[in-house]
């Protein structure tokens, strides 16, 4: 049987944290059927959300942006890892990675159907096939317009897209040649866009006319090319495919487990990757099951993202969007959904810890907390009054009467830190208690409001 802390711990890399029930459910199982459980929970293809399917015509594209921001954001929140009825957590939290690897932004695409369009592509692949996922990312609206190929033609060749394809999403630096570029980009020249009579809408379109025939000399291989042929070069090739696939599973290791995977790691799912014919799925399951992703290194070793943070909050708070925007907050956190800061997407870990990040959290704290007293209607049971009558399942029942070092625990539990340290507990013990000591005078709602912004922002919460 797995214990409370590993299931938690994992239900934090494989999703956005597990909730008690979640937690006891998957309890009974051992590690690998736990592993095997998470990974393979039916998903279904979710509904287009309604700002695409049904756009109100009334609003304009930056509107329609932060709903479909705060669809995605809502999935997320939603999901679970034993209910199928919601959408699946390891699917949203590859989505994610996928859109942060194949970062695009709507700062330069923007076209709202076309960046949907994208993280349905990077949903539908998130444990599919990276071949695929490569070629059809290729010729998406969003990346054509991000990275320039639309203009990238045998007369005048734009090499952004073919040097990006090498360098951040399948080789990395130094794996390939200026003359690599070339050809490359030779290859892809001629997959643009059409649009309609307003030069609007457009549309993925090869154009023959525009595309560069000439014999050339692309990673070792001469040849005509065409731009999805480089792909499948790139991933057949005895000489890049090894270094490829070890390209990927380091950036799955530093998103799921920490910054610098071991080199056995790293050959082990290399190996895994390409005899799996490219497949993400046996990737994942090797990697969630080594020993390496559980030790302390890796348990101790990764800061929730932004996004991974609010999330966690709403979830803990029991709130959702439509009762508070998480778009403007995560902009100022750093980490807008559909908004990476360049190509090579947002950077993890120790990126996030300063000063200024650290504030952009306690504000964004104080807003989610805001909007609980302001609406009854949100989740009314977190602001209960200090007898602990009618409290929900997002708080704890204590009163006054009830010893600091009793209710700390018990809230930390809540909030789904299983491992406190000494230190956090004393220091959360020691302020709890002398909030209640005289003459402080208690808020009606300060009590809570206060402990949960201290566990919010407490290095447990906020490790991945």
């Amino acid at each position: 049987m797995s214990t409370p802390v590993e299931v938690a711990y994992l239900l934090r890399r494989t999703g956005f944290g597990g909730r008690e029930k979640e937690i006891g459910a998957l309890g009974s199982l051992a590690r690998h059927d736990l592993v095997e459980a998470v990974l393979t929970r039916p998903t279904s293809t979710p509904p287009v959300p309604e700002c695409i399917s049904d756009p109100d015509p009334g609003l304009e594209e930056w509107m329609r942006f932060e709903l479909l921001g705060n669809w995605w954001f809502d999935r997320m929140v939603a999901s679970s890892a034993i209910d199928v009825n919601t959408p699946s957590p390891i699917v949203e939290r590859m989505t994610m990675f996928w859109h942060n690897h194949f970062a695009t932004s709507a700062e330069k695409a923007y076209n709202v159907r076309a960046m949907y369009e994208q993280n349905a592509l990077f949903r539908r692949e998130a444990l599919g096939n990276f071949r695929t996922l490569c070629k059809e990312m290729s010729v998406q609206v969003a990346m054509l317009v991000y990275l320039d190929n639309e203009y990238n033609t045998a007369g005048s060749p734009n090499q952004n897209f073919a040097r990006e394809l090498m360098e951040l999403f399948m080789l990395g630096i130094g794996n390939y040649t200026e003359a690599d570029v070339e050809a490359a980009a030779a290859a892809w020249s001629g997959h643009g866009l059409d649009y309609d009579e307003n030069w609007r809408n457009p549309v993925y379109a090869f154009h023959p006319d525009e595309h560069d025939t000439q014999v050339r000399t692309f990673l070792g291989r001469t040849t005509v090319w065409d731009g999805p042929d480089t792909i499948d070069w790139i991933l057949d090739n005895p000489a890049t495919a090894p270094i490829a696939a070890r390209f990927i599973v380091r950036k799955l290791w530093t998103w799921l487990a920490h910054p610098g995977a071991p080199s056995p790691v790293v050959d082990d799912l290399a190996t895994v990757f390409i005899n799996s014919n490219w497949e993400i799925a046996p990737v994942l399951h090797a990697l969630f099951r080594s020993d390496a992703f559980w030790a302390t290194t890796a348990r101790q070793g990764l800061l929730r993202t932004p996004v991974e943070f609010a999330v966690s909050t709403y979830r803990s708070l029991g709130i959702e969007t439509q009762h508070f925007s998480p778009q403007w907050p995560l902009a100022q956190m750093g980490q807008q959904p559909f908004y990476p800061p360049n190509v090579s997407g947002w950077r993890v870990n120790d990126y996030w810890i300063s000063t200024s990040t650290a504030t952009a959290r306690a504000d964004f704290i104080a807003s989610a907390l805001w909007t609980l007293m302001r609406d009854d209607g949100v989740n009314p049971s977190f602001l209960c009054d200090a007898t602990g009558e009618g409290i929900g399942d997002h708080w704890v029942p204590y009163a006054e009467r009830v010893p600091s070092a009793e209710v700390i625990p018990e809230v930390l539990r809540r909030f789904g830190v299983l491992e406190p340290s000494a230190g956090t507990v004393k220091a959360l013990i020691d302020w709890h208690a002398n909030y209640r000591t005289p003459p402080v005078d208690l808020w009606p709602w300060g009590e809570r409001h206060f402990l949960a912004t201290l566990v919010l922002l407490s290095p447990e919460f906020n490790l991945a």
